[in-house]
């Protein structure tokens, strides 16, 4: 963890139901690689959670150096990373002028999901925020790009803002998995943090490729679902296309962020595959904030 360069750092399974303690958005981690994307995604985050959290805002650097390199690549690298680091902060502390916000900054050695895993050891955060490409990249945002990377790879909620996406305020969310994972208390924490926060609706959606019947099992987790007070209603939606059914239900719900449950499972899978993703060019991509799914 010695590769490390930061500027200070901030000390600090079943059917659930809503009298858990709900979680906060404490400490942020802003992930960064100096691009317009990644730029908006911090003040998109910003603007979301105020000056009552911390930021870590974090770039990762990857080098490749060898014992007969004159010049010590990495060190230079690092240097060129906090400078970097320095002039974003100075450009968000000008964009939030007045608002006295608590940022840290970090540069450290790593492909970016290794990184933040370990980060957690030292600092844990409530969020991770990435810039995506939106809709005029929409393969390369969902397939093979470094967002989707840390999406995959991270055990911490990632919210992937898209260059277009501007916060003003929050008032309707669609949260789309499976029913199992719909109840988890991971899931249900951050809904319920996110109503507290932005006193937002939130309404579930299940897409099931068939026409059958809901089996006892769904019925019951269904059930569940409908007496959390963290979730408004819950849909079950007929199509054989996850992901276009889902952006569907998101328009037509007038979605302000999209919750996706489930990393390792089909309907993750699904959603994010490229043969579907074609079909969504003409779609607003919203902010996305995917869950764990244990």
């Amino acid at each position: 963890m010695n590769d490390i360069k930061i500027a200070g750092a901030p000390e600090f399974t079943t059917v659930v139901n809503d009298t858990n303690k709900s979680m906060e958005f404490n400490t942020i981690y802003l992930m960064t690689d100096f691009s317009d994307y990644s730029r908006n995604a911090c003040k998109y985050a910003i603007d979301a959670f105020g000056a009552s959290a911390n930021y870590l805002l974090i770039n990762t650097v990857e080098v490749r150096s060898t014992a007969a390199t004159l010049i010590n690549i990495e060190q230079i690298a690092h240097q060129e990373s906090l400078e970097n680091l320095k002039n974003e902060e100075l450009e968000l502390r000008a964009y939030f002028e007045g608002e006295d916000l608590d940022i840290e900054l970090i540069s450290k050695t790593g492909n970016a999901p290794d990184v933040i895993n370990d980060l957690m050891e030292l600092i844990e955060a409530d969020l991770v925020v990435v810039g995506s490409k939106g809709r005029s990249k929409l393969d390369e945002f969902l397939i093979g790009s470094v967002t989707t990377a840390i999406m995959r790879g991270v055990k911490k909620p990632v919210l992937a803002v898209p260059l277009a996406a501007k916060f003003k305020q929050m008032n309707q969310v669609v949260l789309a998995s499976d029913l199992a994972n719909s109840t988890k208390s991971n899931v249900v924490d951050i809904m319920g943090a996110l109503k507290q926060k932005f006193n937002v609706k939130i309404s579930g959606a299940t897409v099931k490729a068939d026409n059958d019947p809901l089996s006892e099992e769904e019925t019951l987790l269904l059930n569940e679902l409908e007496k959390l007070d963290s979730i408004d209603d819950y849909s079950i939606v007929r199509n054989s296309n996850i992901s276009k059914a889902v952006m569907d239900f998101c328009e037509s719900n007038h979605a302000d962020m999209l919750i996706m449950v489930a990393k390792h499972t089909s309907f993750f899978k699904r959603f994010f595959h490229k043969s579907l993703t074609k079909e969504l060019v003409n779609h607003e991509i919203l902010p996305i904030l995917v869950l764990e799914d244990n």
